[in-house]
């Protein structure tokens, strides 16, 4: 073989080890895009904690436990357990409602609840209601350190209240965004998406001949209610799949993220 075709080979071969992995042009089918750390997706669906206080001279440790579900706004809705041991002895049990904000470097949340049940105390049982206020701040890694401050109110005895801490370290998630797309014409396409988190988007985008990228957004789609808010944005979107992303997505934020399509 010449010479001439051995460099024909081998800049054909080139070539194809370099072409777009994911399309050339606007956009057209599915890719998925992941966001690991550290932008992550802390979940504060469950908490549980303890914390020894005192009330009106009694000694009681009081234990709280959280089961909520979130929304793509960073809500939270579901139920608090309070178990009293100690002085006072019972369990009440309420509903539960938080709110989460957090960034790749900081975040906050607080959540409140409002329980009732029996207290045992002196030898007899009463009627009891409890309701808190907890806030705290989410540092790197997910540890959420609050204090709640708690309103105990004994039925025909009397009221309480204590500031209990508590502390927990939030699953963090990494995750995925899978798009698929179909062009409109040779500048704009548009499609749909889903998260691994379980929310839904529609996708509007637009294609530049000029630069040869593209760009475009994903919105929580409305007509799953569980989906309000959710958004997340690519620019600079190449042929190759590698992009720069925005996203607001569970109360989190993101800016200025790399991402690449698999």
């Amino acid at each position: 073989m010449s010479t001439t075709s051995l460099r024909k080979l081998s800049i054909l071969a080139l070539a194809l080890l370099t072409a777009p992995t994911a399309w050339a042009g606007v956009p057209d089918g599915e890719l998925v895009f992941e966001f690991d750390d550290p932008f992550v997706i802390y979940d504060f669906s469950q908490l549980s904690d303890c914390d020894s206080v005192s009330a009106a001279g009694l000694n009681v440790t009081l234990c709280i436990d959280t089961d909520m579900v979130g929304d793509a706004k960073g809500g939270y809705e579901g139920t608090a357990t309070l178990e009293f041991t100690g002085d006072l002895v019972g369990t009440l049990v309420g509903p539960a409602t938080a709110k989460i904000k957090s960034k790749a470097d900081d975040g906050s949340a607080g959540f409140k609840f409002n329980t009732t049940g029996d207290i045992a105390a002196l030898g007899d049982v009463f009627d009891t209601i409890a309701k808190a206020s907890c806030k705290g701040d989410i540092a790197p890694g997910g540890f959420f350190d609050g204090i709640c401050k708690v309103g105990i109110k004994i039925v025909g005895e009397g009221s309480a209240k204590v500031a209990t801490a508590i502390a927990e370290t939030l699953p963090a998630q990494g995750w995925t965004l899978s798009i698929d797309v179909t062009p409109l014409d040779e500048k704009k396409f548009e499609g749909t998406a889903t998260d691994s988190l379980g929310f839904s988007y529609i996708v509007k985008g637009s294609h530049s001949d000029k630069t040869g990228l593209s760009k475009l957004k994903a919105s929580g789609d409305k007509e799953d209610p569980g989906s309000k808010g959710a958004s997340v944005q690519l620019g600079d979107l190449a042929d190759d799949g590698s992009a720069t992303a925005k996203y607001k997505l569970q109360g989190h934020k993101g800016k200025d993220v790399p991402v690449s399509a698999d």
